[in-house]
Parts: structure tokens; sequence; C-alpha cells
């Protein structure tokens, strides 16, 4: 079972974040992805459902990230600067770190409210697809 949990919170946090930062939430939504929702027998009950948990953890990840990349600029320029207080620093770089917490555990309770709304049998299918998925970018990248 942890098996299959943890390979359902790769294949959500790639599927589910890979348009993170860039704008675009497109390929994020693969409960809306015809095929997919097709070979997890996905209800419209449940496709609604996890668009609901994806909407409102979306922007409390967003405004997270935002206050992460800001934090960050502030660290990078307290390390240029030659007169920063080592103090300074350390505490932006526990700033940065704690952000970075912050941001991974909201993606987690998303995952897991979305974990809820599926069946036992969907996660076990969604591993086998996201598995299939890896599989061909490996051979992809391979050229094969």
């Amino acid at each position: 079972m942890p098996r299959v949990f943890y390979t359902l919170f790769i294949f959500l946090l790639v599927f589910s974040f890979d348009a993170y930062g860039q704008g675009s939430y497109k390929k994020a939504k693969w409960w809306k992805n015809n095929e997919i929702a097709r070979e997890l027998n996905l209800s419209n009950d449940q496709a609604n459902d996890i668009e609901s948990v994806f909407v409102s953890y979306k922007e409390k990840i967003n405004q997270q990230n935002s206050a992460l990349k800001t934090k960050q600029k502030s660290l990078r320029d307290a390390m240029r600067n030659p007169r920063s207080k080592s103090e300074d620093v350390l505490i932006l770089s526990d700033d940065v770190d704690n952000l970075k917490s912050s941001v991974k555990r909201l993606r987690l309770e998303m995952l897991l409210k979305i974990r809820e709304v599926l069946s036992l049998e969907q996660r076990i299918k969604l591993r086998e697809i996201h598995d299939i998925k890896a599989k061909r970018k490996k051979a992809d990248k391979l050229g094969h």
C-alpha cells in the first residue's frame, strides 16, 4: 500500500505541478483528460471534487511560491552584499527553508485530499498509467 501511495503521489505531483509557476494549469488537470478519466472510470462527481480541491489549493500554493521567490531573492541579495550580517543571512535562509516546507506541505495536503476522492482500484490504475507514461518518456529520451 505505501508503494501505491508513493506512486500516486509522484504521479499527481508531476501532473499537477508541471505548470505551476508557468501561469498555465492546462497540463495539471489530468482528471480532465478524457483518456485518463475513462481508464480510471472517473465519474463526473469525482472529477468535480478533484477540481474543487485543486482550485482551493492553487491560490494558496501560488501565494506561497511567490513569497518563496521573493525571500530567495532577498537571500541572494544578502549573500552578495559584503556588508550583510551573518545572523541576517541565516535568518533569511531559515525563512526560505520554512517557505519551501510550507509549499511542500500544501501540495501534500492537496494530493491527500485528491487521493481520498479516488477508490483503491482507481489509485492502482492511476499508478499503472503513470508507470506506462514514465516508460514511454524514458524510451523517448533514449531515442527508441
